[in-house]
Order: structure tokens, then sequence, then C-alpha cells
């Protein structure tokens, strides 16, 4: 698997990251493809939240629509408050995070289908692809789930 890119300069990963019922302990990044990161969710007095779309042709080509919970992108809308962040692409729910304290945060909802990325769960579990992952735990990891999508 090829190296991740450098992450953002004010991203500091959750101490606890439970991630559509899988738990990151200690780790950097949820998820990884071929280096590239769709989506961040990082520490901050409201939850800081990046999701980029992929280049369909180069890893290390992505194209930020959110950063730091602000809208890059005029289809997509953001609903913040200290404890919950809520966006959305046309209208259609991408992610939902609860703030559960300074050091934890819990991934309720993610559906990156509407960007072209074929990953999406609740708090019952993660769909990647065609696999399905419930209830795990990594703990210091760089990263929770790569794909390497040169194959």
């Amino acid at each position: 698997m090829k190296n991740m890119v450098d992450l953002p300069e004010n991203y500091k990963p959750f101490k606890t990251l439970v991630f559509c019922s899988n738990t990151l302990v200690n780790g950097k990044v949820p998820i990884s493809i071929s280096g590239d990161i769709p989506i961040l969710i990082g520490q901050g007095s409201k939850l800081k939240i990046w999701i980029n779309l992929l280049s369909q042709n180069k890893s290390g080509k992505t194209r930020p629509i959110v950063r730091e919970s602000l809208s890059l992108h005029p289809q997509v809308q953001i609903d913040q408050t200290p404890e919950r962040t809520k966006i959305f692409a046309n209208k259609e729910l991408l992610v939902e995070v609860i703030k559960k304290s300074s050091n934890e945060a819990d991934v309720i909802h993610l559906d990156l289908r509407p960007i072209g990325i074929s990953i999406f769960g609740d708090k019952d579990g993660l769909n990647v692809g065609n696999q399905t992952m419930s209830g795990n735990t990594f703990s210091n990891v760089d990263c929770m789930v790569g794909i390497d999508a040169s194959h």
C-alpha cells in the first residue's frame, strides 16, 4: 500500500473514535484509499471534519470539499453544534458525528457513495465495498481501514 498523504496541519485525532461501531484508539486515520484520505474527524472546540473527493486516475490528487468543518463546495451544507456535526451533499447526509467528550467522538452515520466512494455505515457497522465490519477495536495504528485501489 502507498504511504498516506500528509495530514492537515490543524488535524488532531481523537484519542477514541467510534467509527460506525468500530473503535479506533490512539489512531491517526479511519480510512485510506491508495494513500488518499477521504474523511478525517479531528478534535477542536467543535468537531473538525475534512472530506475529500478522490481522483479516479491518481493517488495524491484529492479535491477537498470540506475543510475543518467548512464547506468548500456550493452543494455541501454543514449543520453544526458544539456536540454534533452533520454534513450534506445535495441534501443527502454524508456524515453525522457526535462529540462525546474532548477525547472521544462517535460517527453514527456515514455515506460516501454520493461522492463516488463505496463506503457507508451507521451505528451497527461499516460497509467497505462488499465487506462489513462491526464491533472491532483498532489500537495504536496509523490507519483503521486501508484499501489499495490500484488492483
